[in-house]
């Protein structure tokens, strides 16, 4: 799953006052980040398992700081703090805090058992990663709703709040169809190279930069003076 973790952070974009879409998708993936970071430094391992499912040759063997519930939850209270300590608006943090923790339940629905508890004893998957007539139409309907609730929730105010939802979705959508296409390696890897990492932090960086920028280029529609005292904003 790459695009279907970016369908909460646009949802709550839409609910929030001030729409920013660059803190949200950060939160979205920020799992794989650490994910990535500690490949390159060596404390995590992912295999390159030809076959392993259908859609994706990645095994996630050795993930056991980032990918576990416990470790997703770290994850969650570190970004939570480091929000609230930026923001000053505490329901901002949590709302950042439980959309990086949405993560793990998500990869849930698509991996095979590789997910645990606490990075050891039983793993945990429900594999649609296995069935992708279901998994591709049911990633991109999400994603599409959240992406049309948000836009029907904000304004833009030039052509450039206009241009920019229409490149956020290019992006998206091009390096989906990359990660779904792309043939599956024949070879087997006992570790994903340093090149996986570094190509996995690429695309999450271009995918959250220009979320960034559409965030600030458009507005959130009027909210009704009974609901602005309890919406948090970014």
């Amino acid at each position: 799953m790459f695009i279907g973790h970016y369908a909460p952070a646009l949802a709550v974009a839409g609910l929030v006052r001030r729409p920013r879409l660059g803190p949200l998708f950060l939160a979205a993936q920020f799992a794989d980040i650490v994910l990535f970071l500690l490949v390159l430094v060596g404390i995590e391992h992912v295999g390159i398992a030809p076959g392993l499912t259908v859609m994706s040759p990645l095994d996630f063997w050795d993930v056991r700081w980032s990918h576990s519930l416990v470790g997703m939850l770290g994850c969650a209270a570190a970004f939570t703090i480091a929000v609230k300590l930026l923001t000053r608006d505490a329901r901002a943090a949590w709302i950042a805090g439980g959309m990086v923790a949405s993560h793990w339940f998500l990869d849930l629905v698509v991996h095979p058992p590789d997910l645990t508890w606490a990075g050891v004893g039983t793993r945990y998957g429900w594999g649609l990663w296995d069935y992708p007539v279901i998994e591709m139409p049911l990633e991109l309907l999400a994603t599409f709703l959240a992406f049309a609730f948000y836009l029907a929730r904000t304004r833009a105010d030039d052509w450039r709040g206009r241009a920019a939802p229409v490149l956020l979705a290019v992006v998206a959508v091009a390096l989906q169809l990359r990660l779904w296409l792309a043939p599956q390696p024949v070879a087997a890897a006992f570790r994903a190279p340093d090149a996986l990492a570094i190509s996995g932090l690429a695309m999450l960086t271009a995918v959250t930069v220009v979320a960034w920028w559409t965030g600030d280029l458009r507005a959130r529609l009027p909210v009704p003076q009974a609901q602005r005292s309890v919406l948090p904003s970014f």
